[in-house]
């Protein structure tokens, strides 16, 4: 009772001093040069990088779990499926768990020869190649010849995955060898074979007469395993309007719901002449709320600039579907990007974690400082003591180039699976 009482004390103590304009300027000052030290003390001895004009800024490309990541073509993978007829049914579950785990790719797999038309019938496969190490019977010894192998290593491509889906040892040698920046499979007991592999699932070798481990578990289940160690899913974002055409224009979100996130009106009137230049035919849509259409009051008197400040939801969405590129801060336009299937600009203040809040959903490009007081989670420019660098180090030409690469490639054609790493 006596903590409540207190609480509401010095809350109405509060109330009535911020009745006073200067009384609560004062108390708002102190505490703002309070979280300026806390936040200098935390930086202590670390050093901010000189920013370098000619290097853009940083693109953000790191994957650790917990994070999304896309690719700009298709993924490549190839499964191996060297074994019999009855070995290749019962590997439908997993090819199918596959397909669903990973979303669209080009699904490569080799069998034995025996094989191919059962392969054919499968679903969601982009090419199948044959390699006969095993007989058609299953009684007969597999036969390696060295000029059949490096014949048929030859007219593989690359792959971003490579899977042997058997759990015996005797076919490892062939993912070992082929050109794939990531190979799974079950342990081959050979150090230099399980070495050339990134994951190498448990087993156990077979034995006369006892049962191990590994013989208690079902064959398709076995290959289910190696499928549910793929350490990525593919993720599933719809948008909430159907594809538009687009026109020759970008979209820009200069402001934030917070002053500390915005890279700064000056930086994207300056964008504004820039672009106008370099794209003379392509109109430029600011979009700002109606009490913030004055700041671009200079441009209204350009006939390619338009500056939106009283588009309801619906018609903004299908307002910016129009265009090709949008820019924002870190933002509501940020995220919005990916609904209206328009490429995205993104300039990301330091205050929040990169990793956590960024845009990730379609082609999109983050430029972001490094600096070592991020993330400072502060809430006005005034508590930060180091000017924004994160965002005042960020150039207008650095935004212009990442926002031509959209335009001349036109990425926002092209759709990309995304992931998330489990």
């Amino acid at each position: 009772m006596i903590m409540r009482g207190s609480k509401k004390w010095m809350r109405s103590i509060k109330s009535f001093l911020f009745q006073f304009e200067w009384i609560k300027k004062w108390i708002q000052g102190v505490l703002s040069q309070r979280q300026k030290r806390k936040l200098q003390q935390a930086v202590g001895e670390r050093k901010f990088e000189a920013p370098n004009p000619l290097q853009k800024a940083w693109l953000f490309s790191g994957f650790p779990s917990g994070q999304f990541f896309s690719l700009h073509r298709t993924l490549k993978i190839l499964v191996i499926k060297l074994d019999h007829l009855g070995d290749f049914l019962l590997a439908q579950p997993a090819l199918r768990a596959l397909l669903e785990k990973v979303g669209p790719c080009e699904l490569d797999l080799v069998v034995g020869s025996w094989n191919l038309s059962l392969a054919q019938k499968v679903e969601g496969i982009h090419q199948i190649f044959t390699f006969d190490f095993f007989k058609q019977q299953s009684n007969l010894a597999p036969e390696l010849k060295e000029k059949a192998l490096s014949d048929f290593l030859a007219q593989l491509p690359a792959y971003d995955i490579a899977i042997d889906f058997r759990r015996f040892e005797d076919t490892r040698f062939v993912l070992a060898k082929l050109r794939a920046s990531y190979k799974m499979g079950y342990e081959s007991f050979n150090p230099e074979i399980d070495a050339a592999l990134d994951v190498v699932l448990p087993a156990e070798p077979n034995q006369s007469a006892i049962l191990t481990s590994s013989n208690q578990v079902h064959t398709s289940i076995q290959m289910l395993r190696v499928v549910e160690a793929i350490p990525f899913r593919v993720v599933h974002n719809p948008s909430f309007i159907s594809p538009v055409g687009k026109t020759e224009s970008i979209g820009i979100f200069p402001f934030a719901g917070s002053p500390v996130k915005e890279w700064g009106l000056d930086n994207f009137r300056e964008f504004v002449v820039q672009f106008s230049s370099a794209y003379p035919t392509f109109s430029i849509d600011l979009y700002v709320s109606r009490d913030r259409m004055s700041d671009f009051s200079r441009f209204q008197q350009m006939p390619h600039v338009h500056v939106h400040g009283d588009l309801l939801m619906e018609a903004l969405f299908e307002h910016a579907a129009k265009n090709q590129v949008i820019v924002s801060n870190d933002s509501f336009g940020a995220h919005l990007a990916y609904q209206v299937g328009a490429s995205l600009v993104e300039v990301l203040s330091g205050v929040g974690p990169i990793a956590e809040f960024s845009a990730c959903f379609g082609p999109h490009t983050i430029l972001r400082e490094e600096v070592p007081c991020s993330p400072c989670h502060i809430s006005s420019k005034e508590i930060c003591p180091y000017d924004l660098k994160c965002l005042t180090q960020i150039r207008v030409e650095q935004v212009l180039d990442a926002v031509k690469y959209h335009i001349e490639h036109k990425t926002y054609e092209k759709t990309r699976a995304l992931y998330y790493f489990l």
